[in-house]
Formats: C-alpha cells, sequence, structure tokens
C-alpha cells in the first residue's frame, strides 16, 4: 500500500485545521481533534506537525498564499500606505486571525514576499535598509495590535461592562488626560489606523531625508 507524500499530509492536516479555525476559532483546534479530522492517530500528527505553535504558523502561511492581495501603484509612499492597509482589511476579515496573533505566532513565507515588496517601496523612497526594516517591523507591530484591539472591542459588543468613570479631581495629576477623557470614547470611536500608517511613513521619509511624493 503507497502511503501518500509527507508534504500531501502536511496540506491536508492545515486545510482541516483552517475548517476547524473557520467552525469555531483557535479555541475549537487542539491537536486530538485535528488528528481524528484527518484520520490520524495523534502521535503520527506529531510526526507531521509537532505542536501547535507549529501547526498555527503553517496555517497563518498558507492563509498568506490564499488571501489575493491587491496590486501597488504609484509612489513609493502611496504603495507603502496602500499595502499596509490591504493586510490590515484583509487579515481583519478573518475572525480568528487576531487570536492566532494573539499566541505569538509569526508569519511563514508570505511575510517575506509582503516584506519584499514593503521593502522595496521603502528603499525607493530614501530610506537605508535599517530604517526600511524599521518601518515594516513596526508598520506590521501597528497593524497586529489593532487587529487584537479590534477582535476585544467586537467580543465586548454587547456585553454589560462595568466602565471605571474616574471622579475630575483623580485626574489633576494628568493635565492631559484630563483634557482628553470627555471625548474619550469619540477618540476611540473615531480612530483610524491609516492616518497614522501614513503619519509613520511620511515622519520616516522626511527624517532620512527622502520625499513622501517620490514616485
Amino acid at each position: 500500500m503507497a502511503f501518500p507524500p509527507p508534504d500531501f499530509r502536511r496540506d491536508a492536516i492545515v486545510d482541516a485545521a483552517i475548517r476547524i479555525l473557520d467552525a469555531g476559532g483557535v479555541e475549537a483546534l487542539n491537536m486530538r481533534r485535528l488528528a481524528a479530522d484527518v484520520g490520524l492517530r495523534p502521535m503520527t500528527l506529531y510526526y507531521h506537525v509537532p505542536n501547535k505553535t507549529v501547526l498555527l504558523s503553517m496555517v497563518i502561511g498558507e492563509m498568506g498564499h490564499r488571501i489575493v492581495w491587491d496590486t501597488y501603484t504609484g509612489s513609493p509612499r502611496d504603495r507603502l500606505l496602500a499595502q499596509a492597509m490591504d493586510m490590515y482589511t484583509k487579515l481583519d476579515a478573518i475572525p480568528w486571525v487576531s487570536d492566532v496573533l494573539r499566541t505569538g505566532t509569526v508569519l511563514g513565507m508570505p511575510e517575506f514576499e509582503q516584506a519584499e515588496i514593503y521593502l522595496s517601496a521603502g528603499m525607493e523612497l530614501g530610506l537605508d535598509h535599517e530604517t526600511a526594516f524599521g518601518l515594516w517591523r513596526t508598520s506590521w507591530f501597528l497593524i497586529t495590535t489593532e487587529l487584537q484591539w479590534n477582535i476585544t472591542a467586537r467580543e465586548r459588543r454587547g456585553d454589560e461592562v462595568a466602565i471605571y468613570t474616574p471622579d475630575p479631581d483623580e485626574l489633576t495629576d494628568y493635565p492631559a488626560v484630563r483634557q482628553l477623557f470627555d471625548n474619550w470614547d469619540d477618540y476611540t470611536h473615531g480612530y483610524r489606523i491609516e492616518k497614522y500608517l501614513a503619519a509613520l511613513i511620511d515622519g520616516l521619509a522626511a527624517s532620512s531625508g527622502g520625499s513622501s511624493t517620490d514616485g
């Protein structure tokens, strides 16, 4: 009897993991359930995938391949911002991605594919290698943090949460906070990550001697 090659088994395992995630999120995915889904004994599954962290990395890598990313055109600055927002928007559309990111799981090869596009545009903008890398890393940090913030907000929506409202006298030592506090909720609801990603790109371009309008 011929056995399927390891790559075939890994593909089937990742496909099954994505089905479980789509149906029940990260909490529904465990190695025993996954083994049953693909018709393997748990110990055999561990031969192909040593632990859940590796599995989630493989899943995120596969999702990076499946997502149809936009084609980014225009000036380097415009391409950087468009790519950052494309990653944010499309990852936010996958409900369980934020929970996976909370585990500290890193992307696989699609990260390098996206990084190649982003780093190239950064260097076209006039950034040196270190600054281009820093822009990529900081942009990714902002995107993933906002994704996690979004899922937390969605989980809490509709829940009866006791919100602590400080007395103004408690903010005496925090004048900046006190000035903003009355509008804090409005600022939270009005926050848009695009504005601050653009400011990050423009600021680094200016400090590096490049131009955010370079074509």
